[in-house]
């Protein structure tokens, strides 16, 4: 008998089967309406991905995962409910990690990361881009994710529409952080050159709860501008602890909100 993980896997694959295929994508080669820190974002992503293959093929590769990461999300948690494996509670959601409590806790990207970082996932995607290295399939699958959210964005911007803009901002922003395997969004909005990230191992090497410190102020400046993403101090504090070794306690954390807060 198949474990419920393998088992979800399976019906998510045969439910994505069974689902219209997803549009024809046409990406523009550059965007305009973002300033130029997301425009250069844009066209180094573009560029590094056309250089692999088409870059509307990666893009739609990816969506395809996501949709699957999210389907298998969803029969995993019938399964493992019908199964007795889990029990219906909220400390459930607490103890789950990863894509299995996506549904349930709205960290879509990091339960995708953690759905690309599966083997099974890797071989798929192995299959259809067979000259990307198994090391760099993550990377390249958020970067055309991120890509996909700033195309949508900047049409967005040019034809005056506003929803789920900050949503889609928030996704672009985490999706480009775990794709430079830091989690800590200090080089969401530039490219993380070489010379960035031996600045990043050195300051982080001298005083590296400072640096917590400061990633940590940067997802919570994100999060005043999408407040869906927490309800409240406490969790948001409990979400930063899960992520950083070096913050002392979640009363240090939620006290760190309430001075920035105070100081908005």
């Amino acid at each position: 008998m198949n474990d419920i993980a393998t088992q979800s896997l399976e019906l998510a694959l045969k439910a994505i089967e069974q689902q219209p295929k997803l549009p024809t994508l046409k990406l523009a080669k550059k965007i305009t309406h973002l300033g130029d820190g997301f425009n250069e974002m844009y066209a180094n992503r573009y560029q590094k991905l056309q250089a692999i293959d088409v870059v509307e093929a990666i893009v739609s590769i990816a969506l395809t995962e996501l949709q699957i990461a999210e389907s298998q999300s969803r029969f995993w948690w019938d399964l493992s409910l019908k199964a007795g494996a889990v029990k219906d509670i909220k400390s459930t959601q607490e103890s789950i990690s990863g894509a299995k409590w996506w549904v349930d806790s709205g960290s879509k990207i990091q339960a995708f990361y953690e759905h690309l970082a599966d083997g099974v996932t890797t071989k798929r995607i192995k299959t259809q881009l067979p000259q990307i290295s198994d090391s760099d399939i993550i990377e390249v699958m958020l970067d055309a994710f991120a890509l996909y959210n700033l195309t949508e964005i900047d049409q967005s911007i040019a034809t005056g529409a506003s929803e789920n803009l900050a949503e889609r901002f928030y996704d672009v922003l985490e999706s480009r952080s775990l794709a430079n395997y830091c989690f800590g969004w200090e080089s969401m909005v530039r490219e993380n050159s070489e010379s960035a990230k031996r600045k990043a191992s050195i300051r982080h090497a001298k005083d590296p709860k400072h640096l917590e410190i400061e990633q940590v102020k940067e997802c919570w400046d994100l999060w005043q501008s999408n407040p869906t993403r927490y309800k409240t101090n406490t969790a948001f504090a409990n979400d930063m602890l899960d992520k950083y070794q070096h913050l002392e306690s979640l009363a240090y954390i939620t006290k760190l909100c309430r001075d920035w807060g105070k100081s908005k």
